[in-house]
């Protein structure tokens, strides 16, 4: 895991990070037990070393790899819309639901 630690810390390739969580979640059985183990590290080291950055840094590296990938996620498709274009999508999503909703 440090290893993993130490290579996404100083990398700045977009491409390169999500390769190397990729590869890290496979290893360790997926997100969840990836999730899971990281949860388990960080009790032991507030349980041993209370009062130390160990949670607070782990907490940090959540955040950088959050902001590493938040450029890369997908634009809203209505950002860009009047809100008369807006209205109108509503609208229609709307109806539409109701139309599906509609049993006979």
């Amino acid at each position: 895991m440090q290893r993993f630690a130490a290579a996404v810390a100083k990398e700045t390739d977009f491409r390169r990070v999500s390769n190397l969580c990729d590869e890290m979640f496979r290893r360790f059985g997926g997100v969840a037990a990836f999730a899971k183990l990281w949860v388990n590290e960080v009790k032991a080291a507030a349980a041993k070393q209370a009062g130390t950055s160990r949670a607070i840094k782990s907490m940090l590296a959540v955040l950088n790899l959050q902001a590493m990938v938040q450029p890369h996620q997908a634009a809203n498709p209505y950002s860009e819309l009047t809100d008369e274009q807006l209205r109108e999508v509503l609208q229609f999503k709307i109806h539409s639901a109701c139309r599906d909703d509609i049993q006979f």
